[in-house]
C-alpha cells in the first residue's frame, strides 16, 4: 500500500465507509475474506477427516455417555461439557457407522469453526464501527481495516486446538 493511501486511510475525519471503500479499492473485500476462511476450513476438514488425537476420542466418549444416559461417565471436572453435547448430539441424530464417526466429528468442528468466525464478525463490526465514530488514527486505535479478520483467524484457528 502506497503512503498516499495510507494517509488516506489514517485521516482523522475519515470514517467507516472511507476504509472500506479504500479496501475495496485494493481489490480485498470482506466477504472475499470470508470465502477463504470458510474455504481453508473445509479444506482443513476435509484432509483431516479419519485423524484424532487422544482429547477426541475422550470428547466423543463423554458424547456419547450423556445420550446413553451413563451419568457416571458424562459428568466430570475435566471435559467441558458443551462440545460433548455438541459431539453427542451429531453422533445421536446421524448414527454413523465407525467408519464415519470421525468424519462426523470433523463435520462438527467445521460447523463450530463457522460459528465463531461468523460470532466474532459479529462482534468485530461494532468495533471498527466505534473507530470511525471516534475520528481517531488509526495508528491510534487498534482497529485497521484487515486487523478484525486477521484476529479473527487467529482466534478461530486457535480455538480448534483449544
Amino acid at each position: 500500500m502506497s503512503a498516499d493511501q495510507n494517509m488516506v486511510i489514517s485521516a482523522p475525519g475519515s470514517d467507516q465507509g472511507l476504509r472500506m471503500r479504500t479496501m475495496k479499492k485494493e481489490g480485498v473485500s470482506e466477504r472475499s475474506l470470508l470465502v477463504v476462511a470458510i474455504a481453508l476450513g473445509i479444506a482443513d476438514a476435509w484432509i483431516n477427516r479419519y485423524s484424532v488425537n487422544g482429547d477426541g476420542v475422550s470428547y466423543l466418549d463423554v458424547g456419547d455417555s450423556y445420550f446413553r444416559g451413563d451419568w457416571a461417565v458424562a459428568i466430570n471436572g475435566y471435559w467441558s461439557p458443551l462440545y460433548s453435547w455438541c459431539l453427542g448430539l451429531a453422533m445421536y441424530l446421524f448414527k454413523p457407522s465407525l467408519w464415519w464417526e470421525l468424519v462426523t466429528a470433523h463435520l462438527v468442528n467445521l460447523l463450530i469453526y463457522v460459528g465463531v468466525l461468523f460470532s466474532f464478525r459479529f462482534f468485530c463490526i461494532p468495533c471498527c464501527a466505534q473507530c470511525g465514530k471516534r475520528r481517531l488514527r488509526m495508528t491510534q486505535f487498534p482497529c485497521r481495516s484487515g486487523l478484525c479478520w486477521e484476529w479473527d483467524t487467529v482466534f478461530s484457528y486457535g480455538l480448534r486446538w483449544c
